[in-house]
């Protein structure tokens, strides 16, 4: 599992010509619409996260990079700038696959500049950071979040959620949480640990009654996990905390110029999902 080690979102819905614009959109929705979706937490877990229809949808995010030796205080070391493209299928057994595929990159603090070098603050090492061209495939049952890998490699733990959607006036949110331990890297070293919780946020009205297969959402993306290898920790003890804030949208037209260009220069297949 790589970022996940780690994760990733803007679009509108179209209002029905037969229906007045002064009627509300919410107040259109059919009640046997509203308990349908929002009491199946896939389904809504679908509609914010991707589409309904299996069509590609496209995300950017941005954040901060945080650092904790064990004991000390947590300490901000790198800013984060990436977007990806996913996609959900229905499966013929009721389930869902979720394939993702991304680009990030890590920058400067407070310029945001992207780093070839770095001195690691935590341990005074000159480092590279590993920026990322990443890909997963999980499957979205009622019952967790599955990878598709059968079986898993000896020795690796893998647990996964999405939770009920929690309704807050006219907003909808649901989470996605995924818990992987995996052996460490060599005979001895110390089990490395990844923890991805990505809560996203839409309206009600569009999850309630989407019109055009797109309902567009927001991100917050926190995980806890290991020291990365190229960050040169060796075997201290200590976690890593990415904090990130994003958007979806329909198109990759969505994502900052700047960065969609950096993404189609360097990894244009992290848009092709």
């Amino acid at each position: 599992m790589n970022r996940r080690d780690c994760l990733g979102l803007a679009g509108a819905l179209a209002l029905p010509v037969a229906v007045p614009l002064a009627v509300p959109l919410a107040a259109r929705a059919a009640p046997s619409a509203q308990a349908s979706v929002l009491a199946d937490k896939i389904l809504t877990h679908i509609r914010i996260r991707g589409r309904e229809d299996g069509k590609p949808v496209f995300f950017w995010y941005a954040g901060t990079f945080y650092g904790q030796r064990s004991g000390e205080r947590t300490v901000p070391l790198l800013y984060i700038e990436g977007a990806s493209s996913s996609r959900t299928e229905r499966q013929s057994d009721g389930s869902w696959i979720y394939s993702l595929r991304e680009a990030g990159w890590f920058g400067d603090l407070e310029t945001r500049e992207v780093l070839k070098e770095w001195v690691n603050p935590l341990n005074g090492r000159k480092v590279e950071p590993a920026h990322y061209n990443s890909s997963q495939r999980t499957r979205f049952t009622a019952s967790g979040v599955l990878p598709l890998i059968s079986p898993l490699p000896p020795g690796l733990e893998y647990t996964g959620y999405i939770t009920a959607p929690e309704v807050q006036g006219d907003d909808v949110w649901t989470t996605e949480e995924l818990f992987v331990r995996s052996p460490g890297r060599a005979p001895g070293a110390p089990a490395n640990i990844q923890t991805s919780l990505a809560t996203l946020s839409a309206s009600r009205a569009e999850v309630e009654q989407p019109q055009d297969g797109f309902t567009s959402a927001l991100l917050a993306y926190q995980t806890l996990a290991s020291f990365r290898p190229w960050m040169e920790m060796g075997a201290e003890p200590g976690v890593i905390s990415w904090r990130l804030a994003g958007r979806k949208s329909a198109t990759p037209d969505g994502i900052p110029a700047a960065l969609l260009a950096r993404v189609r220069r360097e990894h244009p297949d992290a848009l092709e999902i």
